[in-house]
């Protein structure tokens, strides 16, 4: 078991790493985060700190490139203070010079192609330190010249080099207030390759190196400005957890998106039968015939941290740059000027969905991401005494249609807190249950599911493979089981004290010892 004193003291806020995890830390629990124990190897620790050196002695010679780190920082393009190398590196400052002109300097041709081929996401974040001390947002590159540290996997104590290329170490129960930056791999973007499966459209610098990027997920894409589900996952405060209304509805007023799942309810409410046969196929006891309706997708619309609160916060801020509540006062920007100020250091938790739906041949995982502030997540009046309660964060976030023709009528759900990108997969076989109960009808004019639940027809039992992917370094938080027969809601118990918020009353039962989630077919078109 972790110990309390690591999330009192160990606030290294300045390793933050935006995917706060992307390292193949196989930290085992009590181990390595408490003694700086070895937990990995970093094949390339070496050439990270080749590059910070280079990388200091530069930014204490030269004001322009101060400047150009603190304008490509505050573009936060992965929703986090993180500027790509290869995305500034050919960039022209005031003199003529380039930065990759000025890190040759003190890396060789051979050493510096090196680091780009074996690191292309190669990453110098900006942190936000205490007590207003340091920041993209504040910093002053006429007279703030800061050290570079290194994200390293073996140990989370800090390696950090002054302005003269000197070493030296910060222990994880200590937190700078003086300027400082940090290289890193990103774990929100990845290299585009000919295998690689693109999430966002790709994108690369205009006078940087010519490579492509993408984003791990649209989730962390902050460059397209795309009005849709990129931009609502960051923004959706509202949500089918809480629907609130600025002005006042009516006693019943229900969502457009959720109003199909009350019509469910009642529908079924004295009938045997399945809620989301009457979502996705208009299915009732009396009308037993119906087609798919590609107007309604699952979504995963709330998470929540179960058990004690203080093995739930160690469980997923384990590593170095997972935000830590320390607290002292942090300055969070949040648009226009404002500020809020906040007892965690910087930074958000990255958390990884995977879904496992049995098709009737090989079927790959389906996989997307959610991000949460850990204010988020917890509500913290004093560490020391342990009051600290948890909070259901709301989300909207699109997991797949429910087509019964196509998939199982059992899927599974895992979630991890991302701390790593390197993944490991295998296949596994297993036996699913098909709904059998589909055929063409002329008066539709396509296939429909005949009957409720499978239909006077024989379920039909299959053994399928499924490919399983594995991050290694990831707190994995569990697996919940979801059967398209669950009922959605409980009941029409939704209206909130003030009659303005709309709190569904979702299927409980999709809990492990670590989260709590509520799935719902909601309309999205």
């Amino acid at each position: 078991m972790k110990h309390q004193k690591k999330i009192l003291f160990s606030t290294l806020v300045f390793l933050f790493t935006l995917f706060s995890c992307n390292d193949t830390c196989l930290m085992e629990e009590g181990v390595g985060a408490e003694s700086g124990t070895s937990v990995s190897i970093d094949d390339n620790l070496s050439l990270k700190k080749d590059f910070s050196i280079a990388l200091a002695k530069v930014l204490s010679e030269n004001q322009d490139v101060r400047d150009l780190i603190k304008k490509e920082a505050l573009k936060k393009i992965d929703f986090d203070y993180d500027v790509l190398y290869q995305l500034v590196n050919k960039e022209e400052l005031s003199e003529g010079k380039t930065l990759e002109q000025l890190m040759l300097k003190y890396l060789g041709v051979d050493k510096l192609s090196s680091i780009k081929n074996k690191m292309p996401t190669l990453t110098i974040f900006v942190p936000s330190l205490p007590n207003d001390s340091f920041s993209a947002e504040e910093w002053d590159v006429k007279s703030q010249v800061p050290f570079v540290a290194v994200r390293a996997k073996e140990t989370n104590d800090v390696i950090y080099y002054n302005n003269k290329g000197e070493e030296g170490i910060i222990s994880q129960f200590d937190t700078p207030e003086y300027p400082i930056v940090v290289v890193k791999e990103n774990e929100r973007i990845v290299l585009q390759t000919n295998s690689s499966t693109a999430h966002t459209r790709s994108f690369s610098a205009a006078t940087g190196d010519k490579v492509a990027f993408v984003f791990c997920d649209k989730v962390f894409d902050n460059i397209t400005k795309v009005v849709g589900e990129s931009e609502r996952k960051d923004q959706i405060l509202i949500s089918s957890l809480r629907e609130v209304s600025t002005s006042r509805p009516p006693i019943n007023s229900i969502p457009e998106r959720l109003a199909k799942i009350y019509d469910s309810y009642d529908v079924y409410k004295n009938n045997d039968g399945w809620q989301r046969d009457y979502v996705y196929y208009n299915i009732t006891p009396v009308n037993v015939k119906g087609p798919f309706d590609y107007n309604y997708k699952e979504h995963l619309l709330s998470f929540q941290m179960c058990g004690d609160p203080i093995t739930a916060i160690n469980k997923i801020a384990d590593q170095t740059g997972d935000p830590r509540y320390d607290g002292k006062d942090h300055k969070r920007p949040i648009g226009d000027g404002r500020y809020i100020i906040s007892n965690w250091t910087d930074g958000e938790f990255e958390f990884k969905v995977k879904m496992y739906l049995g098709g009737k041949g090989v079927v790959s995982e389906l996989i997307t991401y959610f991000r949460a502030k850990p204010e988020d997540l917890f509500s913290v009046k004093s560490m020391n005494r342990g009051d600290v309660t948890m909070k259901a964060v709301p989300l909207f976030l699109p997991l797949f249609e429910w087509n019964l023709e196509n998939y199982a009528s059992s899927i599974k759900i895992a979630i991890e807190e991302v701390d790593a990108l390197e993944t490991i997969e295998q296949t596994i076989s297993t036996t699913n249950e098909f709904a059998s109960n589909f055929s063409y009808d002329a008066t539709f004019g396509e296939v429909v599911k005949n009957g409720l639940k499978f239909g006077a027809s024989q379920k039909e039992t299959r053994t399928v493979s499924y490919k399983v992917s594995t991050t290694k370094g990831n707190d994995e938080l569990g697996e919940v089981i979801v059967n398209f027969a669950d009922d959605i809601i409980m009941s029409r118990n939704h209206i909130g004290r003030n009659q303005r918020v709309i709190n569904p009353d979702y299927n409980n039962k999709y809990t492990t010892g670590w989260y709590k989630i509520h799935i719902a077919p909601c309309k999205t078109n």
